[in-house]
């Protein structure tokens, strides 16, 4: 992914970037990145080294999980099919429209971008309102209510709270889960929100079946 070990540092320390993960996987994907490249590129060619892997490299500088390009570089040394002179000379020749477009591409897909995560312990909430009637579906019984997520004793993000009562524990035990969205609900009812979610949590039944 790209920026994997950039996020990982952010998402150990704070539960509102783990809400965020999803959201900047989605407008970073690799395959997405190097499509912008071959549509808007004239002059620069892929060859062994990818747009995306520049992206990449770049953002990890940026984000200050390297000090400079060549620290960079020897980081992902095992994954970037090219000498360091390559790089340099990749980055000189990134044509402006092709930085252009990538600002655009972020502004577009972090505007159409939603999330759904599972809340854990440490994600404190402040209730916004009361639970709606509990609705079955074929993996127990789910409900919602919207909820603030709080970060440093302050309400800041306001999301969907989407509770399940599973028919069969998680393979950890758990006989329920909270999952935090901000999906439009015109968009995804709780029960839609549970269904798109399940899978990411193996019941005991279905482990053992």
């Amino acid at each position: 992914m790209i920026l994997g070990a950039v996020l990982e540092r952010f998402i150990s320390e704070s539960p509102l970037n783990v809400m965020s993960r999803a959201s900047i996987e989605h407008v970073l994907s690799a395959s997405a990145l190097d499509a912008l490249f071959a549509r808007v590129a004239e002059r620069v060619y892929t060859r062994e080294l990818l747009f995306s892997t520049v992206v990449e490299l770049m953002g990890a500088v940026v984000c200050g999980k390297a000090h400079h390009v060549q620290s960079a570089y020897q980081q992902m040394a095992d994954r970037i099919p090219a000498s360091l002179k390559s790089v340099y000379e990749k980055l000189q020749n990134i044509e402006a429209a092709v930085s252009a477009e990538l600002v655009r591409h972020v502004a577009d897909r972090c505007h159409d971008a939603f999330f759904a995560i599972r809340r854990h312990g440490t994600t404190t909430l402040d209730p916004a309102g009361e639970w709606t009637p509990e609705v079955r579906t074929d993996t127990g019984w789910v409900s919602e209510r919207p909820v603030w997520v709080c970060v440093g004793g302050e309400p800041v993000p306001r999301v969907r709270c989407v509770r399940v009562r599973l028919d069969h524990p998680t393979g950890d035990g758990d006989a329920e889960i909270e999952i935090l969205a901000d999906v439009p609900e015109d968009e995804a009812v709780a029960a839609v929100v549970a269904v798109l979610y399940r899978g990411r949590w193996p019941s005991k039944a279905r482990s053992t079946s």
